[in-house]
């Protein structure tokens, strides 16, 4: 770090980190926010949205959630996940698990027994493409502990989803709690009460807000994230003035 002259970083809360950790950093470090690919997450119309839910398991008058990460489960947050949905026991509460190697499904699996939830949570395993699950869903839910950007939460908002999430890196410069999304503690109880904030919305409200993450994600976008790095390279190798 202190022989490099520039340090890039995709969100201001690492930018925090780096400079409580290394203070000498603090005037190296510019921040150039991750790409989302705005029109791949965009849902087709010859989507069949409806059936790949029944498919599923997800009734239509269900509400589902969905969770997705390769793995590192508890760190991701699906335990207080879990307990949310156990401790407001809507049996209309349904939760998509996408992602996870088997071992690490069939350990959730008997969590999931234990907490009798069987018929409220579907594990699908690792997906080539998760988006057909984003665009199944009606709100993202995801209230990890750590991550330096976290870009599912932004291809979720560009899949017009609501995000539930905790103040994640990346993620707390975007959410407005309340109008794109809802901002979660990381606990049982605080993910308990986020969701059952949004339980309380009419389906209208809910589709608003998903409308407003996919507004607001748009400065995420390719020709965002090419024009600041242009402007860095730019600034970087400018000519001095005379």
């Amino acid at each position: 770090y202190r022989r490099v002259k520039r340090i890039v970083v995709p969100s201001q809360g690492l930018a925090r980190e780096l400079i409580a950790e290394y203070p000498y950093t603090r005037d190296k470090i510019r921040i150039i926010p991750n790409c989302v690919e705005l029109e791949r997450m965009r849902m087709p119309r010859d989507f069949d949205r409806e059936r790949f839910r029944k498919d599923l398991g997800v009734d239509p008058g269900d509400l589902a959630l969905v969770f997705v990460a390769l793995g590192h489960f508890e760190r991701k947050g699906l335990p207080l996940l879990l307990e949310g949905l156990r401790r407001l026991g809507d049996p209309r509460l349904k939760l998509l698990v996408v992602g996870g190697q088997p071992d690490l499904l069939a350990a959730y699996r008997s969590r999931v027994e234990q907490l009798d939830l069987l018929k409220r949570v579907m594990f699908v395993g690792m997906q080539r493409d998760v988006r057909p699950y984003l665009w199944a869903a009606d709100a993202f839910a995801f209230p990890s502990f750590y991550e330096t950007f976290s870009l599912v939460s932004f291809e979720a908002a560009a899949a017009r989803l609501p995000l539930i999430v905790a103040p994640l890196y990346g993620v707390e410069e975007f959410l407005r709690d309340g109008e794109n999304g809802i901002l979660v503690e990381r606990t049982s109880e605080g993910v308990a009460e986020g969701i059952a904030r949004f339980l309380t919305l009419s389906p209208e409200a809910r589709r608003s807000m998903g409308e407003k993450a996919r507004r607001d994600v748009k400065e995420y976008g390719p020709e965002s994230f090419v024009a600041a790095w242009r402007n860095l390279y730019e600034v970087e190798h400018a000519e001095p003035m005379a």
